[in-house]
């Protein structure tokens, strides 16, 4: 799975801006509020690109502003960088 490092402040601050709470960005990302809750508080350090792309196109936000650093590929027994 391809994985990408997010800043989870970043996340929170695009959603304040919006006015939303996890639970309505979750709903309009499709991504779960679990998932969007631990990237926040900083639990999850990553997510599948996908959900990046999902949280940046919910939120109107470029993806790579979402973005911590480089893509990664998590495997089996850890992460190995691309």
């Amino acid at each position: 799975m391809e994985c990408l490092p997010v800043h989870g402040d970043r996340i929170r601050a695009a959603r304040k801006a919006q006015g939303w709470t996890r639970r309505q960005l979750a709903a309009a990302s499709t991504v779960s509020e679990r998932v969007i809750d631990n990237l926040e508080r900083g639990v999850s350090h990553g997510t599948a690109l996908g959900n990046v792309r999902l949280l940046a196109d919910a939120l109107g936000v470029p993806a790579a502003e979402l973005q911590a650093g480089p893509l990664y590929t998590v495997r089996r027994g850890g992460a190995v960088n691309d």
